[in-house]
């Protein structure tokens, strides 16, 4: 069944807009020093709403994307001893199972909450807009099929300490959005966010924390990891 959500697009095409991540805490947010939009978007299912299985590019999912399991001993995300003994080998022996890539370089993992009291409790950042289901603000992704490399916007993003690079979107009625619900442990949304090749065959993954319009009042907070990582190839 798809739903209505609202995502959070730059309002025009500009020439490298400035985005400044927070810190982490009760108010964990982001700033961008352009004109934002909201747009209406339907997503779908993709449980059971994928037209195509298997087969894409890196072993993904044709749209770009893929749900997949990945089974940790780690018993404690918070802990990062447990992140660097245990999650990032996890992780390394995942990502070249997947990919076929001969080399894995994990430079980033960010715990979030979309509870307030909760991130300013744990000290970690809000969704971009680990022990329960996830009963709201999923995250939601863009068929790669369905976007136009036009869409998205190379971005700075400014840090408290450090600097980097981010792409933005600007909103197409053609693109396509789907989520996973009540996503649970082991499961693993992978996808890719730059390809150093031509861009790849499809472009990178748009993607958002959503609201579920139907979500109850007394849904538990998302709690979740996402790591980012090289993966080279020969």
């Amino acid at each position: 069944m798809s739903l209505q959500a609202q995502v959070e697009y730059l309002a025009h095409r500009v020439e490298r807009p400035i985005y400044y991540a927070s810190s982490a805490g009760r108010n964990a947010t982001h700033e961008i020093d352009q004109p934002m939009n909201l747009a209406s978007v339907e997503v779908g299912d993709a449980r059971t709403g994928l037209d195509e299985n298997g087969g894409g590019e890196f072993g993904m999912h044709p749209c770009g994307f893929d749900l997949l399991e990945l089974p940790t001993r780690v018993q404690n995300f918070l802990d990062q001893g447990q992140i660097d003994s245990i999650y990032e080998a996890e992780i390394g022996s995942f990502l070249q199972a997947v990919t076929g890539c001969y080399r894995v370089h994990i430079f980033d993992h960010t715990v979030r909450a979309s509870d307030a009291e909760l991130r300013e409790l744990k000290q970690i950042r809000e969704p971009a807009s680990l022990v329960d289901p996830v009963e709201d603000y999923p995250l939601a992704l863009c068929d790669t099929r369905s976007a136009n490399p036009l869409d998205l916007i190379d971005c700075e993003r400014r840090a408290p300490n450090h600097r980097g690079e981010i792409q933005l979107a600007v909103h197409a009625p053609e693109q396509r959005w789907y989520y996973y619900p009540e996503m649970r442990p082991p499961e693993v949304l992978l996808f890719k966010t730059f390809d150093s090749k031509d861009g790849g065959v499809h472009p990178c993954s748009i993607h958002s924390a959503i609201r579920l319009p139907q979500a109850r009042a007394d849904a538990k907070p998302r709690e979740s990891i996402e790591t980012r990582a090289f993966v080279f190839y020969r």
